[in-house]
């Protein structure tokens, strides 16, 4: 009920009914309004913001949302409850319903972002190497890009042994000895992008499993039969896809400024066999073909 005169207007409404004649059947609306209103009730009449419309077996009356429990006690609890089930549950099929009209959009949106070129699926298929050892990538670089997610840094750094005036001065400013050979973590270059490897923007996820897979399984759904709990979660489901694919765009576009060979070409520095070498030359020149 958006105002009082929503109330006021309903067929059958009783300003001032004597609940000890009249038994509440069923909570038909609820309303809360920035003004105060009275209960209808003939032994009640207190002022109140929000409460409920009610149906007893004569018509219609308006009651206030503590009274409602003090006066009916266990059955308004009940009842009350069920209304808002109720409620809930009908938002929710209408944005369900809503939504089935958008299907073959976001299934649109969805095959725009994998397939164009050098889309979703392009990024995380040439980002796998870079994760995983044995997938293409030499162990050092796989390794070094793990700790550098985790530590939420772009800056690749490297270690070398300290030179004996560099451990005098790291002493000095400690004021101790400190453990040989002293080893300084210096920067060696600086990697774009590399929040496409972060967990939460795996393309896979965010694109493939949590709405390529679910959205073949709500095409299939009966809305009018969804349980109250299933009815939240296909909600959600649909009001969270919008910062899916936005999530994913941005992660696409994080994709392709960090898959460059000179972007990615710090990274030789880590390595020291020809072998090592060779193969992470190879994965760099697999980064110019879609």
């Amino acid at each position: 009920m958006d105002s009082w005169e929503d109330v006021t207007g309903l067929p059958g409404f009783v300003s001032n009914l004597d609940r000890k004649q009249h038994q509440l059947k069923d909570i038909i609306g609820r309303y809360h309004f920035s003004y105060t209103i009275k209960c209808c009730l003939s032994d009640c009449h207190a002022a109140h913001k929000k409460g409920y419309v009610v149906s007893t077996e004569s018509g219609v009356t308006n009651i206030g949302w503590m009274c409602g429990r003090e006066i009916f006690g266990d059955d308004f609890e009940i009842l009350s409850r069920q209304f808002e089930l109720d409620v809930e549950d009908q938002a929710n099929r209408e944005t369900l319903a809503s939504f089935s009209f958008r299907v073959d959009l976001l299934q649109s949106a969805l095959d725009t972002l994998r397939k164009a070129d050098y889309g979703a699926d392009w990024v995380y298929n040439r980002t796998r190497p870079l994760l995983a050892i044995h997938r293409g990538c030499p162990e050092p670089i796989v390794r070094k890009i793990t700790a550098m997610i985790k530590a939420g840094q772009n800056q690749l750094t490297a270690d070398r042994r300290a030179t004996l005036q560099e451990t005098e001065i790291a002493e000095a400013a400690a004021g101790r000895a400190i453990p040989k050979p002293h080893v300084i973590s210096e920067v060696i270059g600086q990697i774009n992008g590399i929040a496409a490897l972060y967990p939460q923007n795996d393309l896979r996820q965010l694109l493939v499993i949590d709405i390529h897979e679910e959205l073949k399984t709500f095409r299939d759904l009966d809305l009018d039969s969804l349980t109250h709990n299933e009815l939240i979660r296909w909600a959600r489901w649909v009001r969270e896809n919008d910062a899916r694919l936005e999530r994913a765009g941005a992660a696409i576009a994080a994709g392709r400024e960090l898959l460059t060979a000179d972007n990615l070409a710090p990274f030789f520095q880590l390595l020291y066999t020809g072998v090592e070498t060779s193969e992470y030359q190879r994965y760099l020149t697999s980064l110019s073909k879609k």
